[in-house]
């Protein structure tokens, strides 16, 4: 079995994509059964195929977003991470819809290691360009199927890639629109550019095509010279029929000599720095946070709810309820960052919006701690709000020294933010995520919530966590907890985004 190589192509001139023997099983689904496959500088090629014959899976692999179990995929040379030279349209837009247009090319630019002044002035040409201006400023889950489909192309143009990979690129658009992307990807044939189109529009396809491939039950079934078949889509529906036809796997493939045209080097581009990728996602999550307020809403309404029932539940007056304060309080803080931090992931779901982000040429890592930030951001608000009314409701006075009591809800709240995060990112894909959440991230957070309790009733009942010494294994326990959980998304969430991808 030959190993999987996911790297940039040491000859830049000699393929703007190299994809040989590669297998993908889904499942129990083999997808793509060794597809040997290349894009020349210079050409576009078209792939055909019925559905489910393996297509989209094969751009996905091409994109750098799903990893094969066995082959091997080249791209250009260039500086950095060879997904920055890639531009890519799939079936979902990966658009957030509460974002206006602009600031989703905005943001999508920053993903790609472009300025925020860059991005923003390469957003407005390209709006100008497909006719969008007008509708620059608003929210794109307003736009028609039609708008989103252009404004998805805008986004793969954004950074100026030399390799496009377009699923089925003229899916939605009028006749206009439709011209203009075949002027541009024959445009950026000219120019040196490679494309990789999957479509099933065969008049539109073979207008710009060098070169087509047929694919079915997941292997090559025929390469060969769009040239003969331009204007003749009737022609090529009855090669077509003929070809696709099931049959046995040992197929002959034709490779033909194809004239592409200028060949040029790849430009030297690089993704963002790993720490510009997280502010830049962070970014994104609080403007959406302050588009919709449904995170800090979340957390607040609840936390206000627990506050209150707790202060009907127990008296205040007649009793003291400082030995039970703090695990009342953390409880309700632990259950209502549950509950917000989830919606988080769970957003992105609509237009596929964390696979668009994991197709950018940064860090998945990158992306996960963007998360935390935007998370932390939220948490924080709400603690700022809850904290003091509990303190009101339940009748008990803040610490006179609140060192031991802040510090356990400072590592409590980091603890917390990295298991919701990560338990979020994995249930969202499920059926079931706003059940399946809360099922596994409350047995990792209950050392979490013991230890936290147990540091921060030192400061509440009035003892001193510096004479007694009492807190000081909890708050050893808190760091490590934090350490670990904080450590292993940087390892793990790359394999949770191909999961989710």
């Amino acid at each position: 079995m030959s190993s999987v190589s996911l790297r940039a192509s040491g000859d830049a001139a000699a393929s703007r994509l190299e994809i040989t023997g590669v297998r993908v099983r889904l499942g129990k689904t083999l997808a793509l059964a060794g597809v040997d496959l290349d894009v020349a500088p210079g050409e576009v090629v078209a792939l055909f195929g019925p559905n489910g014959a393996g297509k989209s899976t094969l751009l996905r692999v091409a994109a750098g977003m799903l990893r094969p179990q066995d082959g091997r995929v080249r791209w250009p040379a260039v500086a950095g991470d060879p997904r920055a030279a890639i531009g890519y349209v799939g079936h979902h837009t990966f658009f957030s819809d509460a974002l206006s247009a602009r600031e989703n090319l905005t943001f999508f630019g920053r993903m790609y290691g472009m300025s925020r002044a860059a991005a923003a002035a390469r957003a407005g040409t390209l709006l100008r360009e497909e006719g969008l201006l007008l509708f620059a400023e608003e929210p794109v889950g307003g736009f028609s199927r039609g708008m989103q489909q252009r404004l998805a192309i805008c986004r793969a143009l954004m950074h100026e890639p030399d390799l496009l990979l377009l699923d089925e690129p003229w899916s939605g658009l009028d006749a206009d629109a439709g011209a203009r992307l075949s002027a541009r990807l024959m445009a950026r044939r000219a120019a040196g550019g490679a494309a990789l189109v999957c479509s099933h529009d065969f008049e539109a396809a073979l207008a710009v095509a060098d070169r087509y491939v047929l694919l079915a039950a997941g292997r090559v079934r025929e390469v060969g010279v769009a040239a003969p078949f331009r204007g003749r889509p009737q022609a090529f529906a009855e090669r077509y029929r003929e070809m696709v036809r099931p049959r046995r796997p040992a197929a002959v493939t034709v490779r033909p000599e194809v004239v592409t045209g200028r060949v040029a080097t790849p430009r030297p581009v690089a993704g963002p720095r790993w720490g510009a990728a997280c502010l830049t996602v962070a970014g994104r999550d609080l403007l959406l946070e302050l588009r919709g307020r449904e995170n800090v809403a979340a957390l607040g309404v609840f936390g206000l709810l627990v506050a209150t029932m707790f202060g009907f539940a127990f008296d205040p007056l007649g009793q003291d309820l400082r030995p039970v304060f703090t695990g009342v309080l953390l409880i309700a803080l632990l259950f209502a960052g549950l509950l917000g931090m989830g919606r988080s992931f769970a957003r992105e779901l609509g237009n596929d919006a964390l696979a668009g982000m994991a197709a950018a040429p940064c860090a998945p890592s990158a992306i996960f701690y963007g998360k935390c930030l935007a998370n932390a951001a939220f948490l924080v608000a709400a603690e700022v709000v809850l904290v003091p009314i509990f303190f009101m409701l339940l009748l008990v006075h803040f610490p006179a020294h609140p060192g031991a009591f802040l510090l356990a809800l400072g590592l409590g709240s980091v603890g917390l933010i990295a298991v919701a995060s990560l338990t979020g990112a994995i249930a969202a894909h499920t059926r079931a995520g706003e059940v399946l959440q809360p099922l596994l991230a409350l047995p990792l957070l209950s050392p979490l919530l013991v230890a936290a309790v147990r540091l921060a009733e030192t400061s509440v009942v009035g003892a001193s966590t510096l004479a007694v010494g009492s807190g000081t294994p909890w708050a050893g326990l808190l760091i490590a907890f934090d350490l670990v959980y904080l450590t292993l998304p940087a390892f793990l969430f790359d394999f949770v985004l191909e999961v989710s991808a």
